[in-house]
């Protein structure tokens, strides 16, 4: 197994995307090596997170003891021309966590994948400071000012690259597990349309969060599907989070044990393929 690379592709997802730490436990326990990681919005942030040396032991004690209050704090709004939410509180947040490192500098391979609100292109982060590689990762249109990076509006990569498992090839792996936390459509605005219809006489419309969420939950499902198509992935990873909201980061716990019980499904299958080619 010396020359065999093992690459991870974490997909966006918001609050869901904390699956992917569940995934890294399991990994983890299983002693299977991650050599390359490729991120997605919130894949973004936990594949920095890990690629930078931080445990997942580690990041599921940050996950579960972010409370509601610093939540609304770190997502409260500061209306600006582009966007509902500035981000510099969250850039803030994590500074603190994960540290003022530049890409190159981190213990495994990394890139993250941003979009080019200008042109559409995609754009591949894999030089430079890592809050700021995330940061445009994780930059919802709309929610979220743009990043101005490199002479670039960046937003959420997971407007062209929901599941990067295109990139974690370009980057070398040999074998790519894909992480996947998009749940199959209808989600956000039925779920709250099924609220509104409990009480048959109190009825309203979604709120813009979750309009703007759910629009991009449809076409990120459609390009998903296109992509996996064309860059398969040798294990595909898809925890049930069809519970948990793209903004309940509070039910972090739950999220992280779907990640869990999805890649203990696999892990045998994947130790078998690393002895057959390693």
């Amino acid at each position: 197994m010396k020359n065999l690379k093992i690459g991870l592709a974490l997909g966006g997802g918001a609050a869901r995307g904390l699956a992917h730490i569940g995934v890294l436990k399991v990994l983890e326990k299983y002693k299977i090596p991650i050599h390359i990681i490729a991120g997605t919005s919130m894949g973004a942030f936990i594949g920095g997170a890990y690629a930078g040396g931080m445990e997942a032991s580690r990041m599921e004690e940050i996950a579960i003891n972010t409370n509601k209050k610093l939540l609304a704090r770190m997502f409260s709004l500061a209306v600006s021309f582009s966007g509902l939410i500035d981000g510099k509180k969250i850039e803030e947040f994590l500074k603190v966590v994960l540290e003022e490192k530049n890409i190159e500098e981190l213990d495994k391979r990394f890139a993250c994948v941003a979009t080019d609100i200008l042109t559409g292109e995609e754009v591949i982060i894999d030089k430079g400071p890592l809050v700021e590689a995330i940061m445009a990762s994780i930059s919802i249109p709309a929610i979220f000012t743009p990043v101005y990076y490199r002479n670039r509006f960046l937003v959420d990569g997971g407007i062209v690259n929901p599941v990067p498992v295109n990139v974690a090839k370009k980057m070398g792996a040999d074998i790519i597990i894909a992480v996947n936390v998009i749940p199959p459509f209808p989600s956000e605005i039925k779920k709250e349309k099924e609220e509104n219809n409990k009480e048959e006489n109190k009825k309203s419309p979604p709120n813009i969060i979750s309009i703007l969420l759910n629009t991009i939950n449809i076409f990120e499902e459609e390009i998903i599907k296109l992509r996996l198509e064309k860059d398969k992935p040798n294990f595909l990873i898809e925890p049930d989070i069809s519970n948990i909201k793209p903004r309940e980061f509070y039910k972090a716990k739950e999220a992280i044990e779907a990640g869990e019980k999805a890649t203990e499904r696999i892990i045998a299958d994947i130790w078998e393929i690393i002895e057959r080619r390693g």
